[in-house]
This record gives structure tokens, C-alpha cells and sequence, in this order.
């Protein structure tokens, strides 16, 4: 970057992940210039292998209520806005269920007709009850929608940095605690060179942790942790509907959830497990443990013969961020200029991807979001709690 004001560099976000492409895309609404740094490519990590579940009222019981209720109707909006680009991210609405199954055996013939059942619910299913309706649930394609986030900003002036961000690049300290005010970050070192910036956004998901360090005790940063899922994707020879399916398997002690999508393809993810991050995104892959892969699919099979005839066409596991208190991350990160954060998202970062990337634009160029309530998110809540 040429040296120059503030006003003439560009806003670096560290992450091409649904935040930090959600971030660019409202950035460049703004006429704002962006650069994503990224290590792997856009979507490399969990907004490439998620499920891409949608839900307007899920988390209503917690300060994330807000955000999810205002996320879910964008989501609405950006599809279409998205497909006059060019861009089909599989979004749909859809009806979701939560399924209690105990064995495998065969349903009785007839038995899907007497209730609520899709036909292709035909194994093991001894309960069944609706979580959502159309009206409240939906569905996309988390990477294509990503991908699709990207491009658009793309057009609009976004770049791609590729390489790993090694830390912060600062101005002068020693000026700025003479007189008692905040240190100024300036840019990142990416692969240890510098890239300067009007402002930074940390939106790595799990990796933001490496803040930490990168602060060297200059602001107060939480603790950022992963938490690992597997999941596999399988394509059945005949469509079948696209109902989203919470399931309890009370014979194995197992959850997992199913989501067929509108291409046919069918996602199954299971429960949380335990693993130590990978350094990157690009180990992902070699953190597949082929155990959890072979329990999902027997959970799958357990509840469909068109599942059961299936092939596993891919497998993955990604890391959800999550915070201390379960609660997104996002705003200025106390006792430091130009540094901001977006990432915590936990389960629900596809969902809440648009109107978090919303309101941390609004907050970039306006100085407040209009948009949301950001308080109850401000990474300042930790200020108090970290030494």
C-alpha cells in the first residue's frame, strides 16, 4: 500500500470466512475499499462445511435474538439480490422436525400418511414433532452463499489477499502512552509483511484466538475457542422433500441432524466432539476421523432406506467459534484504535452472517450501527474479567 492517510487504505479483514464476506459485501455497499486476507480460499473452513440451517426465532430466549430475527429476514433479501448477480445459493424455506428414534426396523407401510412423516422417514422413527414451519425455518448453501458474498464485493473493488496474518502492525507506541490514549494499530503482517490499513477486523472464527498474542498486552482480548463437528454429505437417487430433521437417537445416545437440500444433495452432521484446533484451514481434511464419519452415516441409515442406499460422497469437520459467555463478539476491541472483531458465532454464524456483516459495516463507516444493538456483543464486555 502507498503510504497516505488514513481516508486512501483500505479496511483489512482478517477471515474469508460468512463474516468476513459478509463484512466486505456491505463494506463495498458503502463504497468502502476491502481487503480480505485469507490463508486457503474463501469459505475454506466451517462456512464451507456447515449445514446452512436458518431459523427466525430459535434464539430468542438470549441477547442473540435480535441479531437472529434480523439475519434471517436478510437472508431472504440477499438470495434474491444475489441471484439477479448470478449467483443460485439454494435457499429455500423449509418445514423442520425433531425426531426421536429408537432401533432401525421398518416402519409400517402406510405409517408416514397417518401423520406428519415424510415418506422417506421409513426406519426407526418412534416420535415426531414440528420445530418450524416455512415461515420460521429455511436453508442455504453455506459455501455457495459465501462464494457468492464474495463476488459480489468483488465487483464492487474487494480484493483477495492470499497468505497467513502473523500479526499486528502498530504505530508508535511510546507517543501514544505518553499521553495516556489507545495504541493504534495500523495493518497486519501478512507472512510477516506489512499491509497497512484505516481499520482492522479480526474474523478468523476459531484462529481469531491468536490475537492474544498478536496484542502483546495492549487491549483486552477473551479467549477464543473451537468447537470440532463431522459431517458428511450423500446424494440419493430420487429427490426427496426437504424437510429439516433433528434427530435423538435414544439407543445410541446420539443427536444429529439431517438437512436434504434443493440439488439433491444430503447433508448429516452429528453431535459435537473433541479435537485440538489445526493450525489452519488447510488441515482440515486430515482432521476427519473416519470413526465418526461411519457413526453418522449408521445414524442416517437408521432412519432411511434412501439414505441407507447411499454413498458417502464427502466427508469433513470443521471448528465452531465460540466465547466465553456463548454470545457473538462484535465491536472495537478495548484499548486499541482501529482494531475490531467479529467472531463466536458458534452454531448459528451462517445464520447470523448478513446482519452481524450489516451492523459492523454500519459501525466501520458511521461509527454506530443503526442496524442492531451492538452492546450486548461489544468485545469490551470482557475488558473487566481478563487480565
Amino acid at each position: 500500500e502507498k503510504s497516505g492517510g488514513a481516508e486512501d487504505l483500505p479496511v483489512i479483514v482478517c477471515g474469508g470466512g460468512v463474516i468476513g464476506c459478509a463484512l466486505a459485501y456491505f463494506l463495498t455497499e458503502k463504497k468502502k475499499r476491502v481487503v480480505i486476507v485469507e490463508q486457503e480460499r474463501i469459505a475454506a473452513a466451517a462456512s464451507g462445511r456447515a449445514g446452512g440451517f436458518l431459523a427466525l426465532d430459535w434464539c430468542d430466549s438470549d441477547e442473540v435474538g435480535p441479531l437472529a430475527r434480523a439475519s434471517f429476514r436478510l437472508h431472504a433479501e440477499l438470495s434474491e439480490q444475489l441471484a439477479k448477480e448470478g449467483h443460485d445459493t439454494l435457499y429455500r424455506r423449509v418445514d423442520t422436525l425433531a425426531l426421536s428414534i429408537r432401533g432401525d426396523a421398518p416402519l409400517p407401510e402406510g405409517a408416514a400418511k397417518k401423520g406428519s412423516l415424510p415418506a422417506w422417514l421409513n426406519r426407526g422413527v418412534r416420535g415426531v414433532s414440528k420445530l418450524g414451519t416455512q415461515e420460521t425455518t429455511a436453508q442455504v448453501q453455506p459455501r455457495l452463499f459465501t462464494e457468492a458474498l464474495f463476488d459480489v464485493a468483488s465487483k464492487r473493488g474487494a480484493s483477495l489477499r492470499k497468505g497467513s496474518v502473523t500479526g499486528l502492525l502498530f504505530e508508535d507506541s511510546s507517543s501514544s502512552s505518553a499521553k495516556g490514549e489507545e495504541t493504534e494499530v495500523a495493518g497486519v503482517l501478512v507472512d510477516g509483511e506489512p499491509l497497512r490499513a484505516s481499520q482492522v477486523v479480526l474474523a478468523m472464527g476459531p484462529w481469531t484466538c491468536k490475537a492474544a498474542e498478536w496484542l502483546k498486552g495492549a487491549g483486552s482480548f477473551p479467549r477464543v475457542t473451537g468447537q470440532r463437528y463431522h459431517s458428511i454429505l450423500m446424494r440419493p437417487k430420487e429427490p426427496i422433500t426437504g424437510h429439516a430433521c433433528f434427530c435423538n437417537d435414544e439407543g445410541k445416545g446420539e443427536d444429529f441432524e439431517i438437512y436434504p437440500r434443493s440439488n439433491n444433495d444430503v447433508y448429516v452432521c452429528g453431535s459435537p466432539d473433541f479435537g485440538p484446533l489445526p493450525d489452519h484451514a488447510g488441515l482440515l481434511d486430515a482432521c476427519v476421523e473416519e470413526e465418526r464419519v461411519a457413526l453418522i452415516k449408521a445414524l442416517s441409515d437408521g432412519v432411511s432406506d434412501a439414505l441407507r442406499e447411499c454413498e458417502v460422497e464427502e466427508r469433513s469437520c470443521c471448528w465452531l467459534p465460540f466465547v466465553p459467555d456463548n454470545i457473538p463478539m462484535m465491536g472495537k476491541v478495548p484499548g486499541v484504535r482501529n482494531l475490531f472483531a467479529s467472531t463466536g458465532h458458534g452454531c448459528w454464524g451462517i445464520l447470523n452472517g448478513p446482519a452481524s456483516g450489516l451492523a459492523m459495516a454500519e459501525l466501520l463507516v458511521d461509527g454506530e450501527s443503526k442496524s442492531l444493538n451492538l452492546h450486548p456483543f461489544s468485545p469490551s464486555r470482557f475488558a473487566t474479567t481478563i487480565k
